[in-house]
């Protein structure tokens, strides 16, 4: 893959993206210590907290694509500001992806998770699940595309592999 150009005056947003248990929050937990190391002062948002932050309650199509406009029109604001965002959503949309991709400085990363998991996780919810109620729409061509397979014995993400992987793109 072509190395990305940055733009040194800005943040980076690394949208991490999948299906609802796939594993987006511990990967993303798991890399912030190193993205700030190597690129500087960094935030991880994620999807989950902002819903509370924000008292979102709905989870229809319409209602999860605002949810991540507003998310974005944050993300934008830190990434201006020279701060990067590790954005962890559902966000399984061609147009928020269409909207990413004119982000100066960005790098989408799905993680496709073990069905197993994800299929425990639809369980908990009853309605307007994504894969399930609403169709995913799967970035084309994401920057980073992992398969995180569960097993709760061991860290399947294997963080600095998958940070040398990052770091080779941009």
């Amino acid at each position: 893959m072509k190395k990305k150009r940055l733009n040194r005056s800005k943040g980076i947003l690394f949208f991490i993206t999948g299906l609802s248990g796939a594993g987006k929050t511990t990967f993303a937990r798991q890399i912030k210590s190193k993205i700030k190391k190597r690129y500087g002062e960094t935030i991880y948002l994620d999807g989950d907290n902002l819903r509370k932050i924000f008292n979102f309650k709905e989870y229809d199509k319409k209602q999860r694509f605002n949810n991540v406009l507003k998310y974005l029109t944050l993300a934008k604001f830190l990434i201006n500001n020279r701060v990067n965002v590790i954005l962890s959503v559902i966000g399984l949309s061609y147009n928020i992806h269409k909207i990413i991709r004119k982000f100066d400085n960005h790098i989408i990363i799905l993680i496709k998770g073990d069905d197993k998991l994800i299929n425990q996780k639809r369980k908990l919810l009853i309605k307007n699940i994504v894969g399930k109620d609403i169709k995913e729409e799967f970035p084309k061509n994401p920057e980073l595309e992992i398969f995180n397979k569960y097993n709760k014995h061991k860290k399947i993400l294997k963080i600095k592999t998958i940070f040398d992987k990052i770091i080779k793109i941009i």
